[in-house]
């Protein structure tokens, strides 16, 4: 749900809604935080599972827009990286520092 968020914060032009998604990626990213600390074994496995998430992300984001008219095109590729998503400081569309070369996100 914080990759769907996280889409639709970076291409809706909606202004309503954009507080409850940014909230809604905040208790993702905590969950997500919470269940990597309690199984250590998933940070070999974070890069595999955040590409198969983003598949799913887009589907659910344009249906979730579609609902409301929105059409807007959506990127094939996952504009974000896994640093960012689990950043606490990023947004889209807000200016931040790019993350580092080469940096995967797997540790924080």
């Amino acid at each position: 749900q914080a990759l769907v968020h996280l889409l639709k914060l970076a291409c809706s032009p909606a202004k309503d809604p954009r507080g409850v998604w940014k909230v809604s990626v905040i208790k993702q990213r905590v969950v997500v935080e919470r269940l990597i600390k309690r199984n250590p074994s998933l940070k070999s496995k974070i890069d595999e599972l955040f590409t198969d998430a983003w598949g799913d992300a887009r589907k659910i984001a344009r249906a979730e827009l579609e609902q409301f008219n929105e059409v807007v095109e959506l990127p094939e590729r996952c504009p974000f990286t896994l640093v960012q998503v689990r950043d606490d400081e990023f947004w889209p569309g807000e200016e931040a520092a790019p993350p580092p070369p080469g940096s995967k996100g797997v540790d924080r």
